[in-house]
């Protein structure tokens, strides 16, 4: 095994942990759909089933039931959701195309995943440069997500009370999320 492919590779460390923290936050998403709906677990899984769009087609369908049961999705969820989507974008990117090393763009060794070879309409060429910072600062960003949709699940769902003031650290407005998409181009 070569250096660029160790199972120690802070980079390799930091995807397994990004992977499995997404998928962490997909399934409680999915059963944060599940319980707002207000259906059982077996029907749930037969209506709101899991698909390749999961993120976009739980964020959808969780403006459609607040709205239905006349709820305002909040400021804090919409963002938390938005960032999720966006996350996830990065995340098809990185697990359906996987990293090059070498980046002819730049001539130099830098990770970069790109849809390039697959897409055959210019415009629509996605790119982005994976460094292990990247990986954890959206680690981050979905754990701040999952704590969000917990709040959000506690409060609608369960109808508990809240003691908002324990949950205002994580939960302020305006908060800057670790992961940026970043601009077209280089």
């Amino acid at each position: 095994m070569t250096d660029a492919l160790s199972a120690d590779d802070p980079y390799y460390l930091a995807l397994g942990l990004f992977i499995d923290m997404f998928a962490n936050v997909e399934t409680h998403l999915q059963v944060f759909v599940w319980n707002l709906s207000g259906t059982k677990p077996d029907v749930a899984r037969a209506l709101f089933r899991s698909n390749s769009s999961g993120v976009d087609a739980a964020k959808q369908t969780i403006r459609k039931l607040f709205e239905a049961k006349g709820f305002t999705e909040p400021d804090l969820f919409k963002d938390a959701i938005d960032q999720l989507a966006k996350i996830a974008a990065a995340r098809n990117l990185i697990v359906h195309y996987g990293s090059n090393i070498f980046d002819e763009d730049i001539g130099s060794c830098a990770r970069i995943v790109t849809n390039h070879i697959h897409e055959a309409v210019p415009g629509k060429v996605k790119r982005l440069r994976v460094t292990p910072e990247l990986l954890r600062g959206m680690v981050d960003d979905l754990g701040l997500i999952n704590f969000r949709i917990s709040h959000f699940e506690i409060k609608y769902i369960l109808g508990s009370p809240i003691d908002e003031a324990e949950w205002l650290p994580m939960l302020k407005p305006g908060h800057k999320w670790s992961y940026v998409v970043p601009h077209k181009g280089k």
